[in-house]
């Protein structure tokens, strides 16, 4: 299924790395290499939206307190309106 989303996005001109994370609820398409992404939370905008999805960002394991992110993405799937973090599985 991340294949074919994919291959959309391409078409659409989404011009992200081609790898994506798998969540509970769809899947983040990053524009770099998620290398040790694993286990992450990716941040979904729940106020700005797709008809398939909606734009997100795939913080960085920093300390507790710093604001830092490691890229941003793409997200398809269902954006579930009472959360904003989305766990990768």
């Amino acid at each position: 299924m991340g294949g074919a989303v994919r291959e959309t996005l391409r078409r659409a001109g989404f011009t992200g790395c081609g790898e994506y994370l798998e969540t509970v609820d769809g899947f983040f398409f990053p524009q770099y290499s998620p290398a040790n992404a694993s286990d992450s939370e990716v941040f979904v905008a729940k106020d700005i939206f797709f008809d398939f999805g909606a734009p997100g960002l795939l913080p960085d394991d920093a300390e507790v307190g710093y604001g830092q992110f490691r890229d941003v993405g793409v997200f398809v799937g269902t954006v579930p309106q009472e959360r904003q973090t989305i766990i990768c599985i």
